[in-house]
């Protein structure tokens, strides 16, 4: 268990940091945008998780990692006008992916069961 974690903790220092400097021109705007990539892949990676109902580490591990794609794509992809079509194919396409997964019946029907045959008065038990 404790491997998981380090693996977790060292994604979540090498990947903002690898994305800002794939997109940045210096060494102040890569720390302004290392931070940013890192708050907002955990936010988004908290959100995601909760969402589709996975585990939360793995899924702002995830998150970093598709950052990371995208800012690679960005740098990599000879465009001679950059536009933000790039990025709307990108976003597009992680929205596909997540709305084509099986979300199956999360409902627990024994847990069901027993607040139906409890009544409202009782179903909430300390």
């Amino acid at each position: 268990m404790n491997v998981v974690g380090i693996m977790l903790i060292s994604a979540l220092l090498i990947l903002p940091g690898v994305t800002a400097l794939q997109l940045a021109k210096g060494f102040r705007n890569a720390m302004f945008l290392a931070g940013l990539t890192g708050v907002t892949s955990v936010i988004t990676g908290i959100f995601v998780s909760l969402v589709m109902n996975l585990p939360t580490g793995a899924t702002i591990v995830m998150v970093n990692l598709l950052f990371f794609i995208g800012a690679f794509a960005l740098k990599n992809i000879p465009w001679k006008r950059r536009s933000t079509g790039g990025i709307m194919m990108i976003l597009l396409f992680a929205l596909l992916c997540g709305s084509c997964t099986d979300q199956g019946d999360r409902s627990d029907s024994k847990a069901d069961a027993k607040r139906s045959d409890t009544g409202p008065a009782t179903a909430i038990s300390w």
